[in-house]
């Protein structure tokens, strides 16, 4: 390890305001359809479905918003944030390894490489132990030479499936 610091770089991802969109459009969607229902099956049945679907589509709207979330390299950690708050984080020091395998990206069907940085076990102390992302060719060329560079800097093994 030497002492130099590899060069920040954040990736944001485009379109993050879709699934704002998505959830408006289909919470709507779903207590119209549930007060729809209370003139047949009554207040009781026609409440539960607009709650019940509505608690669904915000769930799912939450794994969306996170899946694009930024992502943050820097020569100490990788971190994922969502509206400026980090929900995962993992230090150089601490990371086990990269795994590099191929996957489809569903905006598109392509084939593309997606990244996993995985912490050694019991160390991750905020998020989850594993960060991935789906690769976007030309748009992040600056962040996965930060994250080569870092990993390669901090001796993490590299799983790379994408080569056989």
């Amino acid at each position: 390890m030497t002492d130099e610091k590899a060069p920040s770089v954040i990736y944001k991802y485009k379109w993050r305001a879709l699934p704002i969109l998505w959830t408006l459009v289909m919470t709507s969607l779903c207590l119209f359809l549930g007060f729809a229902d209370i003139p047949r099956e009554g207040a009781l049945i026609g409440l539960s479905i607009s709650l019940v679907s509505t608690l669904i589509v915000l769930a799912i709207a939450w794994t969306l918003f996170l899946s694009l979330s930024d992502i943050y390299i820097d020569g100490d950690e990788i971190t994922r944030q969502a509206l400026g708050l980090t929900w995962q984080r993992i230090r150089w020091s601490e990371a086990k390894r990269l795994t590099i395998v191929m996957s489809k990206n569903p905006e598109d069907g392509h084939v593309v490489r997606s990244f996993v940085v995985e912490a050694l076990k019991g160390t991750a102390r905020f998020g989850s132990r594993r960060i991935a992302f789906q690769e976007r060719e030309q748009e992040m060329a600056a962040l996965l030479d930060a994250l080569m560079s870092c990993v390669h800097r901090h001796n993490i093994k590299i799983d790379d499936m994408t080569v056989r």
